[in-house]
This record gives structure tokens, sequence and C-alpha cells, in this order.
């Protein structure tokens, strides 16, 4: 029985911002690459996702960061400008010394209202703990979306990094989401409420959507990311709701 899996040839990028996570463990010797073989391997996905109109984002680690002088001398930069050459345009780069630091705050700072955010939890050596959607309520109001058999070490790895003057809750049992994905996604929605509740731009959302269920209306909050890696729309209503809907 064969795999069912999609490449980037069965997927539409354009005008999606596309996270590759790559293997630029490549070796150096005094700032410069010894190796490149594994940046040539990566270059026909990248070059496809740029030509179908994808925002792509490349991610990776190099070696393990273990003291001071690792931030200096294990650095991604001589990557980002050997690619650029490789590429023929530019790719920029960005690092945090921290798991949260300026850069990605600054990302998070950027933020508009309704406007959401794909992003990871990391561990102290930069590793991948999980990924997950931050949604921007307000400037003082956050939602952060995890995977949900990963929810108790999730809200555990933000607890253990709070700080300043944060009020978090813990809000799984209160909230269910259904995924309404694909290219009819938008028609069905259209069901269920009017044209003006549904998310035009990618990576937005909507709160406070009035759902017409037939039997009654319900309240809920309307996203379009297509997680799944399709075109599509995220409705979360309260717990209570979600058998209805």
């Amino acid at each position: 029985m064969g795999l069912n899996k999609k490449s980037v040839d069965d997927i539409n990028v354009k005008g999606l911002r596309v996270l590759c996570r790559c293997d630029f463990n490549v070796p150096l010797k005094d700032g410069k690459i010894t190796d490149e073989n594994r940046l040539v391997a990566a270059l026909p996905t990248i070059k496809k996702l740029i030509a179908d109109g994808g925002k792509v984002i490349l991610c990776s680690h190099l070696g393990k960061v273990k003291t001071e002088e690792d931030y200096t001398t294990k650095t991604l930069a001589p990557v980002a400008a050997r690619l650029s050459e490789l590429l023929g345009q530019e790719v920029k780069f960005a690092a945090d010394p921290e798991v949260v630091g300026a850069n990605a705050k600054a990302a998070v700072a950027d933020m508009k209202d309704g406007e959401i955010k794909y992003s990871m939890f990391c561990n102290d050596n930069g590793g991948i703990i999980d990924d997950f959607i931050v949604y921007r309520c307000a400037a003082d109001n956050y939602w952060l979306v995890v995977n949900a058999g990963n929810r108790e070490k999730d809200a555990a790895w933000v607890e253990s990094h709070l700080s300043g003057d944060v009020d978090y809750r813990d809000e799984g049992n209160d909230w269910g989401q259904i995924a309404l994905q694909g290219p009819k996604s938008g028609d069905i929605l259209k069901k269920l409420c009017d044209e003006q509740y549904i998310p035009a731009k990618y990576y937005t959302f909507i709160e406070d959507v009035p759902l017409n269920l037939g039997e009654r209306t319900i309240r809920a909050l309307v996203s379009q990311t297509g997680y799944t890696g399709e075109y599509g729309f995220e409705i979360y209503c309260k717990s209570e709701d979600a058998v209805t809907l």
C-alpha cells in the first residue's frame, strides 16, 4: 500500500508563507563553508517554492550551542550568504541568541489586531518542541493555538517562560475547533454566515461571528490559515456548541 503524502508539486503556495525545516548543518572553518552539499540538495525545493509565489522561510540549526562563544562561531550567517549567491537573490538572515529574543519579539510587535502568525516553542538548544499559531485579539490579548495532543507539554513550556505582568490561562477545555479545509470550504461557510464575516485575507481572523445553525445561532471566531496545506478556514466555538456545529 502506497503512502498518501504530498510534495511541493502538489500544493499551491502562491501568496502563502512557507516554513521549510532544512538541514543546513554544514561544516565551517574560519567562517567559511567547507562542504555545501546540503545547501545544493535543498535548492530545487527552495527554487520551486519561490517560483510558485511562496514567501519562503528557511529554518535550521547549526551544531549545538553550549557556550557564549558558540553564539558567534556556530552561526548560519555564512549559509544565508552562500544561499544568496546560489539563488541569485538576497536571503535575509535573522537569528536570536535566546529562544525568544529581540527578533521574535519584533515579529509579534509588528502584528495588528486580527492577524495571525506561525511560530514554534524551542528548547534551550534551539530544537523544536512543538509548533503553534498565535492570534492577536488586541495589543494586550493573544491566543495561542497548540496541537491538542501536546497541550499539557506546551502549557508547561509557556508557564515556565512567563515573565513580567502576564495573565496566562489554559482555556483548552472551554473551546472546540473545527477545521473546514479544501477548495469548497468558503462556499460551505457561506451557508452558515454572511460573507462579511469570512476572513478574506490569509492568516487573519474575525471574532464574534454569528453562525446560523438553523434552530439557533452561535458565536464563533473564524480564521483563515489552511494549516493542513489546503485553502481553508478554522472555526472556534464554545465546547458545548462544537457537536451541534
